[in-house]
C-alpha cells in the first residue's frame, strides 16, 4: 500500500480517500479513488497470471479494471489465512478459488460462488467431522455458453501427477457424459443448460457396516503375505441436476461384493499431500509378520471398497451443545497418550491405476504409506508403526511397479428399448460435442 501511495500520491479529498498514510493506515474500497484503481489493476494482472498458469489461451472474458479483482484478493487471503495470527500456521491454496479466478478471466462468467453454492459443505450431517469430509465439493467442470473447462485429473484410471495439476482442459461445445453405446456411436447424457457447474460427490460413510461385519484382525507376530489383487472392478457415471445451474457427477465404483460412491478429487488431494513412499535396500519380499504391540488387517480391493473410510467416531450433540464422540463419556475420556493404536490396514498389491487411486480416495486425511515395489514388507510395516500420529489410522497400500491403465467397464447399462430409442434420436452433432467431456480428461503422461 505504501508503494501505491508513493506512486500516485495522496487523494485530494478525504471523503474519496481509498488509502490513508501514516501510523493508522487503512484501506477503503472506493472505486473513485486513484489508489483503489491502482490496487485493482495490480489484482487484475495477478488474475491474468493465474489464468495463464491454468492454461487459458487468452483473458478475453475479463479485461476491464472496473470488473473488480476477479477473485485475486481471495487467493491472497487464503495464502495468509492463519499466518496473520501465528507464524506457526501455513496458508492454503484452494482449487475452487483458483479455478473461479481462471474461469472469470477466460470464460467471462461470474464467480463460481455466484453460479452455485458449491463452496458450502453439503456432506451428510451424519458423517463424522473428519477433515476431508468437511471439505466442500470439488468443482471439476464449468460450462459457460459454448465453451467449457474440465479438470485434467478426473479420469483416475490414468497415471496422475501433482505436476501441473492446477490447470484445466478447454472444451468447445456442450459437455456430455457417455452412458451407453449404440449403432451410431456413444449415447450421451448432455447438459440441459448453457451455464452449469459440475461438482463431485462425497463418498458414503461405511462405519456401520464395518462395525457390524468385523474384519479378521491379525494378532501381533502373525504371518502376513501380500498377493496380487485380481478383483474385478466396474465404474458407472451419472450427472444429476441439483439446482438451476448445478450438477453432481456421481461416480459409483463396484466390485463383486460392494458398490460405493467415490470422489475422484480426493485421490488427487491425497497425492498432493499425504502419500509417503516407502523404500529400503533389503531384498524385496512380500512376506513378513505383524510387528509386536500392533495388529493388522489385510484387504483385497473387493473388501477395501466396502470397508475403508473414516476411522473416527461420529459426532453427536451433548446436552450442553458441545460436540462429543458418541462412544466417549467425560469419565472415560482417553488422552492421546493412552489411546489404543488402531490396526495397520494393508492392501494386497493393486495392479491398476484405477484401483490404486480409488484406495487413496477412501483413506481420508490419515497418512498413507505406499510400497511401489521398492521396499520389503517388513520395512513398510516398521515405518508405519513408527508414525507419530496417535489415534489416526495407518494405511499401507501395495502397488504394482507398472500398473495397468485399465478403464473399468460400466456395470449398469440402459436396457429399456424405449429409453434407447429416445436416446438414439439425438443428433450426430450433439454426440460429437458431448464426447469432449471424456476426451478432456486425458492427462499428459
Amino acid at each position: 500500500m505504501d508503494w501505491i501511495g508513493a506512486k500516485i500520491g495522496g487523494c485530494p479529498s478525504t471523503k474519496s480517500t481509498g488509502y490513508r498514510q501514516g501510523q493508522d493506515s487503512s484501506f477503503y474500497f472506493d472505486e473513485n479513488c486513484l489508489q483503489y484503481k491502482a490496487f485493482m489493476e495490480v489484482m487484475l494482472y495477478f488474475a491474468h497470471g493465474i489464468a495463464d498458469a491454468f492454461g487459458a489461451p487468452d483473458v478475453s472474458g475479463c479485461t476491464a479494471i472496473g470488473a473488480g479483482d476477479s477473485g485475486a484478493t481471495e487467493i491472497l487471503l487464503d495464502a495468509i489465512d492463519g499466518v496473520r495470527m501465528s507464524q506457526s500456521y501455513e496458508g492454503v491454496i484452494r482449487w475452487n478459488t483458483l479455478l473461479s479466478t481462471s474461469t472469470q478471466m477466460f470464460l467471462g462468467c461470474p464467480p463460481l460462488d455466484k453460479l452455485t453454492d458449491a463452496t458450502y459443505n453439503d456432506a451428510s450431517v451424519d458423517t463424522s467431522p473428519h477433515f476431508m469430509q468437511n471439505l466442500s465439493s470439488s468443482i471439476i467442470a464449468v460450462q459457460h455458453g459454448d465453451l467449457a473447462v474440465v479438470a485434467p485429473w478426473l479420469d483416475i484410471s490414468q497415471p496422475l501427477s501433482c505436476h501441473r495439476s492446477f490447470r484445466f482442459t478447454i472444451v468447445q461445445g456442450r459437455l456430455g457424459l457417455p452412458i451407453d453405446d449404440s449403432f451410431h456411436g456413444p449415447v450421451l447424457q448432455e447438459l440441459a443448460r448453457d451455464i452449469a457447474v459440475i461438482e463431485t460427490q462425497h463418498t458414503e460413510d461405511v462405519s456401520d457396516y464395518d462395525n457390524t461385519h468385523k474384519t479378521p484382525v491379525l494378532a501381533p507376530k502373525s504371518a502376513i503375505q501380500i498377493l496380487e489383487d485380481e478383483s474385478e472392478t466396474f465404474c458407472d457415471y451419472m450427472l444429476v441436476s441439483v439446482d438451476q445451474t448445478r450438477y453432481k457427477l456421481l461416480m459409483r465404483v463396484s466390485s463383486n461384493l460392494h458398490s460405493r460412491m467415490v470422489d475422484p478429487s480426493m485421490a488427487m488431494l491425497k497425492l498432493a499431500s499425504q502419500v509417503i513412499p516407502v523404500s529400503c535396500k533389503h531384498a524385496k519380499s512380500r512376506d513378513s509378520v505383524v510387528p509386536e504391540s500392533s495388529t493388522g488387517e489385510l484387504y483385497g480391493f473387493d473388501q477395501l471398497l466396502g470397508r475403508w473410510g473414516d476411522t473416527t467416531k461420529r459426532e453427536t450433540i451433548s446436552p450442553d451443545n458441545s460436540s462429543e464422540p458418541e462412544s466417549v463419556t467425560p469419565k472415560t475420556k482417553k488422552t492421546k497418550e493412552t489411546q489404543k493404536p488402531l490396526p495397520l490396514r494393508l492392501s494386497h498389491s493393486l495392479n491398476t491405476h484405477f484401483k490404486y487411486k480409488t484406495a487413496l480416495a477412501l483413506t481420508n486425511d490419515d497418512s498413507v504409506f505406499v510400497n511401489l515395489g521398492d521396499a520389503c514388507l517388513s520395512c513398510s510395516l516398521q515405518q508405519a508403526v513408527a508414525s507419530k500420529e496417535t489415534g489416526c489410522a495407518r494405511w499401507i497400500i501395495s502397488k504394482a511397479r507398472d500398473p495397468e491403465r485399465q478403464v473399468p467397464r460400466p456395470k449398469n447399462r440402459i436396457t429399456s428399448a424405449g429409453q434407447k430409442g429416445k436416446l438414439k434420436a439425438k443428433t450426430t452433432e450433439m454426440v460429437e460435442s458431448g464426447t469432449r467431456l471424456q476426451e478432456a480428461t486425458e492427462v499428459d503422461e
